[in-house]
């Protein structure tokens, strides 16, 4: 009798678990992204801006229609990453911000080729995005690993580096 009600438990956890992975993985839900990390959209023209990071800059350009986000931009890593040879991964995030503030989506605007060398990398990106609706305002983020090159197994020195909302 009580074997129903214990996988009915685990069945709730494991939905639950799911649930939350997913928010923390996509920007969504009710996550509230700081007015500092803000940048607030202007519909209708061609806009410039630059967001800094601390490991990272984002030069980009981009012009927003009701329904289409058109961004590209350039990235420009920090001294501290170029003293490495290899971007091992890079992965540079846009997120939607609602009217009040709260991630409403989010879009890969950049993936580095695994483990290629840093001086080798086209760190520009150009892309076309749908915009959800009620979008005011949009926000970075980043996560990457720079090495020396060498193997794991032959005592490669790594960093780990990212920003989050």
């Amino acid at each position: 009798m009580k074997q129903p009600s214990y996988y009915l438990m685990i069945a709730i956890l494991i939905a639950t678990l799911s649930a939350g992975c997913a928010t923390i993985m996509t920007g969504r839900g009710n996550q509230e992204i700081k007015q500092e990390n803000r940048i607030e959209l202007v519909k209708g023209s061609e806009t410039k801006g630059v967001w800094s990071g601390r490991d990272l800059t984002v030069s980009f350009r981009y012009s927003l229609t009701e329904q289409t986000l058109k961004i590209n931009g350039a990235i420009t890593l920090t001294k501290h990453l170029n003293n490495y040879s290899v971007m091992d991964r890079l992965h540079l995030y846009l997120h939607f911000v609602d009217g009040e503030g709260m991630a409403a989506g989010q879009s890969l605007v950049y993936s580095a080729p695994h483990r290629r060398g840093i001086s080798m990398l086209d760190l520009n990106f150009n892309r076309l995005i749908t915009v959800p609706p009620g979008v005011e305002a949009i926000a970075f983020t980043y996560a990457g690993q720079v090495s020396d090159g060498m193997g794991s197994d032959d005592g490669a020195i790594s960093w780990t580096f990212w920003n989050s909302l």
